[in-house]
């Protein structure tokens, strides 16, 4: 396998098992990077669920539920992430 196979390949073990907010965040990062829509919610969601304390998490989900249709959503999630980090 090359080095972009075997990433794809462990991906989405890694997201399962990530133990901190951080951790989860990060590898949604590499999910949105190789394209890969629904790990990158997964990882996301997952991230939000082990520390909600993440506005930049709370940002993109926001987005996410803005690309859905659904913007009360999106408009919860932006509240959130604002309380965290104000502008």
């Amino acid at each position: 396998l090359g080095a972009r196979d075997l990433v794809l390949a462990r991906l989405p073990a890694a997201v399962a098992a990530a133990r901190t907010g951080r951790e989860a965040a990060g590898l949604a990062e590499i999910a949105g990077q190789l394209g890969l829509a629904t790990l990158y919610e997964q990882a996301l969601r997952a991230a939000l669920s082990l520390d909600r304390d993440q506005p930049a998490a709370l940002m993109q989900m926001a987005a996410l539920a803005l690309e859905q249709d659904q913007p009360i959503s999106a408009a919860l999630l932006l509240e959130e992430a604002a309380r965290l980090a104000p502008l």
